[in-house]
């Protein structure tokens, strides 16, 4: 008898295009859901599989599908509604991470097919933080360490370290570092579907080097830039509105945990940080993106075969709730009013948080005569603060002598506010020079940047790739200090500090003794009283693993029928390469993260003498170890 296991991958892709800016006779046309405080979403998924036999006879005793990708309860969404169907009828069961649909003695070629229909309310999502959480993240509760390390497509190498050290520089505050690599991310990494193939998405440390991709990719690299400073990110698979064609479409983002509030969304691709829009349809989390949508496994008589067709996913609008509270008052002023044809002016949009949470809107110039750089800038403000930001105009270089022109201006957010101004040009008045206007704006970015560290290189590492649970690691830093500038600092790992004095140009290496207690990304601090500099580095710490055979059923078998056997395999840390040996008959896994739930059947003269279980199984090192467990 033959056991195997297929994987389907989504391929997750969308592509949205917000607050088009115009000339000011254009009435563009704008979908915003986010104006709404909920929506009612019809969302289906079907898949077809292909059975072929390979000879008469041949059956296939059992195919089983384990599906991950569907709709859960959570605080963006309710699900009002949900029918799962299958063609021929399958035996259903749920559990948190699957919906489980098991076909038996399949006989002839043909096709089964299973689906998922459900109507959902999804919600206006703000999560409300109010107070400043620490950066960086000094302890992780040991359930988030495995969202700060990398993964088979989120990986994490020196470029990727070094280019999120280079955005955070000496910033302390969680929010505001997890903002600023969303906003560098969403700048910097063109979206791009040529990067798309049929295989797979393109690895972090690939899209960081080439500078494109497609959503998934995107958020890859973020959440490998946040996994390289320490902060925990997971990966989300969905479906989202895009008013590129007006309609649902497969999608990826992701949630990022902050300490004693939970998990918070980030949307590179959209631009929407620490919120989300009522469109997103969230269907499942993991450690990685390329975790497979569905698995599929099947005993069979022969050398019988299954072809899974492409799920299909679609989502429609029911309804829309009621429009969402303005919380955002937002002030546009041109530096200028009235300038020279061929000028370049700075305007001015103050925006004031009204909430007593941080929030991070989107903020958009929707009509202009003309704008230098992208119409579009994401502001992250603090409860009840108050931020300026600038986009440079572009006046048109030509004006009839004795005419006065004026041309509308007007910005609006992501959460609904609306503010409209104007500019006049004519050839009487004084024209404004683009040197002129770019000193302006750099000046106010340069209060609303902080600084870092920068008299000091700074650098730590583990001396071994991994250690065993309770084993003493040798941490070594080094510190060099500039050319022309003393050091008085201190040197922490976490509760462990040193204080050190260089004087300009020198060079020391220090070392930290740490017993290990669990994996995770650890941070080094250098600083002296106003400036700080980090240096992140990965711990890996394995444990024994610990394994258990629990929920063993059924209890009692009658002897002339078959027998169902399932049971559940517990272990406390990942194991690879497992074997269960039954002494009638065996099973292996290529890994297992945390618990499998197993299921086989079996003639019952195979337990007249109870059930045995021979274990051998590797750890993550490599290291073998063997088990034996028995149920009368």
């Amino acid at each position: 008898m033959r056991i195997r296991i297929l994987y389907d991958l989504l391929v997750l892709f969308i592509l949205i295009i917000i607050f088009p800016v115009t000339a000011q006779d254009q009435q563009p046309k704008i979908e915003n859901f986010n104006d709404y405080q909920n929506l009612d979403i019809q969302f289906t998924i079907n898949t077809d599989i292909g059975i072929t036999l390979a000879a008469q006879g041949d059956k296939i005793k059992e195919l089983k599908v384990d599906l991950g990708f569907f709709p859960r309860e959570n605080d963006l969404q309710k699900i009002e509604k949900i029918t799962r169907t299958s063609s021929p009828q399958a035996d259903i069961t749920l559990s948190d991470k699957y919906t489980t649909y098991t076909w038996k003695d399949i006989e002839q070629n043909g096709k089964v097919s299973y689906g998922i229909q459900s109507t959902i309310r999804t919600n206006n999502y703000l999560t409300l933080i109010k107070k400043r959480i620490h950066f960086p993240i000094t302890e992780v509760d040991s359930q988030y360490l495995k969202y700060t390390q990398p993964s088979q497509f989120i990986d994490i190498n020196q470029a990727i370290e070094r280019q999120a050290s280079d955005i955070l520089g000496g910033e302390n505050d969680l929010y505001n570092a997890v903002f600023k690599i969303a906003d560098w991310t969403k700048a910097n990494i063109r979206y791009d579907l040529s990067t798309l193939t049929a295989d797979a998405v393109q690895k972090s440390s690939w899209v960081l080097e080439n500078r494109e991709g497609v959503c998934d990719e995107i958020t890859n690299l973020f959440i490998s830039m946040l996994r390289s400073v320490g902060i925990p990110a997971r990966f989300v698979s969905g479906m989202v509105y895009s008013n590129t064609n007006y309609k649902w479409g497969a999608h990826g983002w992701a949630e990022v945990y902050f300490p004693d509030i939970g998990w918070v969304p980030f949307d590179v691709t959209f631009g929407e940080f620490g919120w989300l829009d009522p469109s997103h349809i969230k269907l499942k989390e993991d450690i990685d993106s390329g975790s497979p949508s569905a698995e599929y496994s099947w005993k069979s008589t022969g050398d019988d075969k299954i072809t899974v067709e492409e799920a299909k996913l679609d989502a429609s609008l029911i309804r829309t709730g009621s429009e969402t509270e303005q919380f955002l008052v937002v002030h546009a002023e041109p530096y200028a009013r009235a300038v020279a044809p061929k000028s370049y002016v700075p305007l001015l949009v103050t925006i004031d948080n009204t909430r007593d949470a941080y929030i991070s809107p989107i903020i958009a110039v929707t009509k202009a005569p003309g704008l230098g750089g992208s119409n579009v800038k994401h502001v992250l403000l603090k409860p009840k603060e108050s931020k300026t930001v600038a986009w440079l105009l572009k006046i048109p270089e030509k004006a009839d002598q004795g005419y006065i022109y004026t041309s509308a201006i007007e910005v609006k957010t992501s959460f609904g506010g609306t503010v409209s101004t104007s500019i006049k040009y004519a050839s009487e008045y004084q024209p404004f020079n683009l040197e002129k206007a770019k000193a302006i704006i750099s000046s106010l970015e340069n209060r609303l940047s902080k600084a870092s560290l920068t008299t000091a290189g700074f650098s730590c590492f583990p001396n071994k790739e991994a250690y065993y649970q309770d084993e003493d690691m040798t941490i070594t830093c080094n510190i060099q200090s500039a050319d022309q500038q003393a050091l008085d600092v201190k040197a922490c790992i976490r509760e462990n500090c040193q204080q050190i004095k260089l004087m300009p140009k020198a060079a020391k290496q220090i070392q930290f003794i740490i017993k290990a207690a669990d994996s995770g990304r650890f941070v080094g601090t250098l600083e002296d009283n106003d400036k700080i500099a980090y240096s992140f580095f990965n711990i890996n710490v394995v444990k024994v693993p610990e394994i258990s055979v629990i929920d063993v059923n059924p209890e009692k078998v009658k002897y002339g029928d078959e027998a169902r056997i399932s049971f559940k395999l517990h272990t406390d840390t990942p194991i690879k390469k497992v074997n269960i040996d039954f002494g009638f008959d065996q099973l292996n896994f290529d890994n297992i993260e945390e618990s499998r739930e197993i299921e086989f059947t079996t003639s019952p003269k195979n337990l007249i003498n109870g059930l045995k279980f021979d274990l051998v199984y590797q750890d993550v090192l490599g290291k073998v170890y063997t088990n034996k467990q028995a149920v009368n």
